[in-house]
């Protein structure tokens, strides 16, 4: 058997090279994309719906006036 002859100065060689390269890169970026929306999405609050929260006492309404939520005591 013969051993194969990878003659790294080739440009079929850097080509392939290259394209291993870019391919490694485009889908370690449309991982990183992909994370980066899922982990925002979670960030957002919730404004439907009912919550339990443990420790509640009694059961509290919720107002929101713009960007300010105000719960009465």
């Amino acid at each position: 058997m013969k051993p194969k002859n990878t003659n790294q100065s080739s440009p079929a060689y850097q080509t392939k090279v290259i394209y291993k390269i870019l391919l490694i890169s485009l889908i370690v970026i449309s991982s990183a994309m992909i994370s980066g929306i899922i982990y925002l999405q979670s960030l957002q609050p919730s404004y439907s719906g009912r919550m339990t929260l443990s420790g509640l006492r009694e059961e509290i309404e919720r107002f929101q006036t713009g960007t300010l939520v105000l719960i009465p005591e």
